[in-house]
């Protein structure tokens, strides 16, 4: 085998030598530019450290812990190096242990990156959902209800019928449930735009806010609800999260990093929209300080109005006896401790003798979803 050049690192330091390195029988020698020999290597330890290998250039080392380094270049060379040394390809073993800082390291990025999300981001969350514009807020909103009543669309009987628009469309109960929160929104010291509600015709008994001040009221809560201080209430509740921005700060602390990527690209619909439901329907909730802060804005907007919040007690009971198979938006129920829930507003007993809405007010908001009909 022919002598030729390469370049040889002594693992002291990052300079190159250029060196003469010959083939033995055994041994590959390495030579400076006067004759020296300045190494013997045996070819059974000779592994090229190049991944994936190359054609036309070796790195190759001796041991695992030696970390001199002979360079070459030499296609001809190379290929006959590589026919009497079978293992010149085979990956070295790490020396013993090598794995423990690894693993070390690794399950350290793994726990801080748990602890951010656990801990660190539903902390940030709020000042992040603040620092989110309005009217990105707005659209995430439209995009989830709009994904929401696309879910509650029945199908049709046939093919040429179009699906049933599951949205109440009743004016005059509409216009009641506007009216209640547009006096919610006259007590808030937050200055924000009048909040929407949409009453969906669906079994569910269910009230939720999403992104971007809205709100989504099923009807079947409408008829289970006794008294219309029982569904004031509930709205009052709802209108918490949406002044304190729990919904945004929900969605940032679900989706994370993905949220503020997306929301940054201004990308909020399609995946982002997606993967929002698909964080809720993994079980995700409203966390028990975001529960306790729209509990006690209910209570505070129920008496500043004067009317009493005493009928959302047997409303709560109820709630907590059924449990319905409520499929993507099972966790909108979600809401922990009911039983404390109710503990607590028997404490606070009555608070005021008005009701939220008139006789007529209330039959219209009862039966809004038959008018839609």
């Amino acid at each position: 085998m022919l002598k030729v050049s390469a370049r040889y690192f002594d693992g002291n330091s990052s300079r190159a030598r250029p060196v003469t390195v010959d083939v033995t029988d055994i041994d590959l020698i390495v030579t400076d530019a006067f004759g020296s020999e300045l190494a013997r290597w045996p070819l059974e330890a000779l592994r090229d450290e190049t991944h994936p290998p190359r054609e036309d250039e070796l790195n190759l080392s001796i041991s695992s812990d030696h970390e001199a380094r002979i360079i070459v270049e030499d296609v001809a060379f190379i290929r006959s190096l590589v026919q009497v040394c079978p293992l010149i390809r085979k990956r070295r073993k790490g020396p013993p242990g090598w794995w423990k800082p690894v693993v070390a390291w690794t399950a350290a990025v793994v726990v801080s990156v748990t602890l951010f999300f656990v801990y660190g981001l539903p902390l940030l969350s709020y000042q992040i959902a603040s620092l989110v514009p309005y009217e990105t807020r707005a659209k995430i909103g439209e995009e989830v209800e709009g994904a929401i009543i696309q879910h509650f669309k029945s199908r049709p009987k046939n093919k040429s019928d179009e699906k049933k628009d599951p949205v109440c469309k009743g004016k005059a109960g509409q216009q009641a449930l506007e009216k209640l929160l547009a006096r919610f929104t006259a007590l808030s010291d937050i200055d924000m735009p009048p909040v929407k509600v949409t009453v969906i015709n669906s079994k569910l008994p269910n009230a939720f806010a999403v992104p971007g001040g809205r709100m989504i009221i099923m009807s079947s809560l409408l008829d289970i609800a006794e008294d219309p201080n029982a569904l004031a209430g509930i709205m009052a509740h709802e209108f918490g999260h949406v002044e304190h921005k729990h919904p945004m700060s929900l969605f940032v602390t679900n989706i994370g990093i993905t949220a503020l990527f997306s929301v940054a690209l201004g990308d909020v619909s399609g995946g982002t929209i997606i993967a929002f439901l698909g964080q809720h329907a993994a079980g995700a909730a409203y966390s028990r300080d975001y529960e306790q802060d729209a509990d006690n804005r209910s209570i505070s907007l129920m008496r500043e109005l004067g009317y009493d919040i005493a009928p959302l007690i047997p409303l709560f009971e109820k709630l907590g006896k059924k449990s319905p198979d409520m499929g993507i938006l099972s966790v909108f129920a979600s809401h922990p401790d009911m039983d404390e829930r109710v503990k607590a507003l028997k404490d606070v007993g009555r608070t005021g003798s008005g009701k939220a809405f008139t006789e007529r007010e209330w039959n219209a908001i009862r039966v809004m979803c038959k008018e839609s009909v």
